[in-house]
């Protein structure tokens, strides 16, 4: 799966710009709003590529503007290899 990462400040301005609430931005992005809230705080720095895609289409705006492919992306599985090497 594709992976993006989030420009937060470009969505935050955007979001004010547009005066939007963001209960509402998430709801019609398809995510949690507490979801929404964590990408904005930089809690969550990967966003799948469907979702980041739906929160552009919402925002109206394109998604390389919200977004940009993240170039590394390690799951759980490469994080616990790399533990367990000797």
């Amino acid at each position: 799966m594709k992976h993006y990462q989030l420009k937060r400040e470009e969505v935050i301005r955007i979001l004010g710009d547009q005066s939007l609430k963001r209960w509402w931005v998430a709801e019609y992005a398809g995510v949690h709003k507490t979801t929404l809230r964590r990408w904005l705080q930089g809690k969550t720095r990967f966003v799948l590529n469907k979702n980041a895609e739906r929160l552009a289409q919402v925002l109206e705006t394109p998604l390389s503007q919200i977004a940009e492919p993240a170039k590394r992306f390690r799951g759980n599985t490469e994080k616990n290899n790399k533990n367990n090497i000797i």
